[in-house]
């Protein structure tokens, strides 16, 4: 489906790492501590989009002052869930199949560098990506903006020495809609990783390919 394909972005958290329920929880324990009712719209609003951006959701415009304080307790909660049976299954296995094809795979994340160091630093599976991964600190605007993958592209061409990468050669995979959004805005394609069908965002179109395992990925991608 994919052709002349140079490059793969990975989203991180509920795309590589099986962290959704580790948030929820991260959040809901956050929004006890500070006085605030954790909704389920929160929690979907939430996904895809860094801390800072959530933690002005919940906390409110009034409560701006508390930003920090808010999105370093729920780092915190996150930071200590993060172990190494957490990596969905097959993920290594399909980048050792899309590598093959001579394609370089990278990770762009809107987490924060203290979460996603650690994530690197503690998941084997992810040992390999330490110099090979962009988060929140990288960039500017946030997901759905196409800052972050940008900013990837920039980073990918520097890294591995190409002489250009264009974003049509290039394919975001991703869980969220905010991840759709910034790959649309970047002009690069797009996989929606969803390991439980329930889960559908029917804001994503169903034109976009969606996968229930990572190795999927590897039919539908081409060098050439």
């Amino acid at each position: 489906m994919f052709k002349n394909i140079k490059a793969i972005i990975y989203d991180l958290d509920g795309t590589i790492i099986d962290s959704e329920k580790l948030h929820e929880r991260a959040w809901a324990s956050t929004g006890k501590q500070f006085g605030i009712e954790v909704t389920p719209q929160m929690l979907l609003d939430q996904k895809g989009r860094p801390d800072d951006a959530t933690s002005l959701a919940m906390l409110g415009q009034d409560r701006t002052h508390e930003i920090e304080e808010f999105r370093l307790a729920k780092l915190g909660y996150s930071m200590k869930g993060l172990k190494q049976d957490i990596v969905f299954s097959n993920f290594s296995e399909a980048v050792q199949g899309i590598e093959a094809k001579k394609i370089i795979t990278w990770i762009c994340t809107s987490a924060y560098e203290a979460y996603t160091r650690q994530a690197l630093d503690t998941i084997d599976d992810l040992h390999r990506y330490k110099d090979k991964t962009v988060w929140r600190e990288m960039y500017g605007k946030g997901k759905p903006n196409p800052d972050p993958l940008l900013v990837t592209m920039e980073m990918i061409v520097e890294s591995e020495k190409l002489s250009e990468l264009k974003p049509e050669e290039c394919i975001y995979v991703g869980d969220a809609y905010s991840d759709y959004g910034a790959a649309k805005a970047a002009g690069m394609g797009f996989i929606y990783y969803l390991p439980d069908p329930e889960n559908d965002d029917s804001r994503i179109p169903q034109d976009v390919p969606r996968i229930r395992d990572h190795n999927e990925i590897v039919g539908l991608v081409n060098r050439q």
